[in-house]
């Protein structure tokens, strides 16, 4: 006999043992954060001026981005020091510090070497974090990454994959700030690569607070990885790398192919 207790509802499910489920996602968080700071450091002092994926907005009188948001003039687009910047203050402050961020622009611009050093120590500090901390380390992650041609190739920690350097794209040789980025490079530090569960988490949370035109997409169809197992939604796919369907969950410029 068919077992159609899977199509109930929650509470008519068969019980499972759920003691180590958990809203904390303070170890992916951390990882995360760890993993962003060896790719920052990675970088040479010029791409830290380069345009990222992220558009800049204003701050408002209710709160709003730090002044450090500034666009460059020509692309309204902010730099990757805004947002390091702008991630290492979300990740350092309170609760309250968040919901009025405007009261503490008088804050002086950090280098790009205090910025490295900050994301560490956050992450070796963080209290409990819920999904949306994680979301924004992965979404600066691959607002930086995307823009300078870094290609982020996730692992499945569970399985004890050793992480590895960044892997710049061939679109990067066009980008003279990221050409000394390179796999190989005997220079470059280690780099952690970002957990395959941290990409699906951040894309799931990101989907469900996207615009009404992603959302009535995403709900007709399924957000299909090319470089990781999970799949989100039912439907035709959409594919493309893990990366570039966070970007594109958040309204970033990028396509991913439809099926």
């Amino acid at each position: 006999m068919a077992d159609f207790r899977r199509y109930l509802p929650l509470s008519n499910r068969e019980p499972v043992d759920e003691s180590g489920v958990t809203g904390d996602w303070r170890p992916l968080t951390s990882q995360s954060l760890m993993a962003l700071a060896d790719l920052l450091e990675s970088l040479p002092p010029d791409a830290w001026s380069s345009d990222s994926m992220r558009p800049s907005r204003r701050p408002s009188i209710l709160g709003g981005p730090l002044r450090d948001d500034a666009p460059h003039e020509s692309s309204g687009l902010m730099t990757v020091t805004a947002v390091a910047e702008r991630l290492a203050h979300r990740v350092e402050s309170t609760t309250f510090e968040l919901l009025f961020p405007t009261l503490l622009v008088g804050s002086d611009p950090r280098s790009p070497d205090q910025l490295v050093a900050a994301l560490r120590d956050a992450a070796a500090a963080l209290t409990r974090r819920g999904v949306r901390d994680l979301t924004e380390v992965m979404l600066a992650a691959c607002d930086i990454a995307h823009a300078l041609g870094i290609e982020l190739p996730p692992i499945d920690s569970s399985a004890g994959v050793a992480g590895t350097r960044p892997v710049v794209t061939e679109a990067a040789a066009a980008n003279d700030s990221v050409t000394s980025v390179r796999a190989d490079s005997a220079s470059a530090p280690p780099f952690r690569r970002f957990d395959t569960k941290a990409f699906g988490a951040a894309v799931l949370a990101r989907a469900a607070t996207s615009s009404p035109a992603i959302r009535s997409i995403v709900q007709q169809r399924t957000l299909a990885p090319t470089d990781s197992s999970w799949r989100i939604g039912s439907g035709p796919d959409i594919r493309a790398t893990s990366a570039v369907l966070l970007l594109w969950v958040a309204g970033r410029d990028v396509r991913p192919v439809f099926a």
